[in-house]
């Protein structure tokens, strides 16, 4: 009687290190599954943050393109309008020589 119940606690802790065993395991893959999960997170956050950061560039670069486009064309509008308007200046004074040289030659 007293044999049975030793061997059935003899049991009981060899089950119950089997328990704490299959537990510690349990534990570490846990432990290394959330870890692995955590870099993939990290990965993907980087990879985000670099599609993020290309695309504000693009866009920057995109908007600084038709800004500089915009300059350009209101550098050139009035370099037109100033020809045009000093054209018939020119003409002018053109015509003014022409007449002065025509008079004393």
């Amino acid at each position: 009687m007293i044999e049975d119940v030793i061997k059935e606690i003899k049991e009981a802790e060899a089950r119950a290190q089997e328990i704490i065993k299959d537990a510690n395991v349990k534990a570490k893959e846990m432990v290394i599954d959330a870890e692995n999960k955590a870099q993939e997170q990290r990965k993907d956050a980087v990879l985000s943050s670099r599609k993020d950061i290309k695309a504000t560039e693009a866009e920057a670069t995109q908007k600084a393109l038709e800004e500089r486009n915009k300059v350009l064309q209101q550098g050139q509008d009035e370099a037109d309008k100033l020809i045009k308007e000093k054209a018939s200046v020119i003409d002018k004074t053109a015509d003014d020589v022409l007449a002065i040289l025509i008079e004393k030659y």
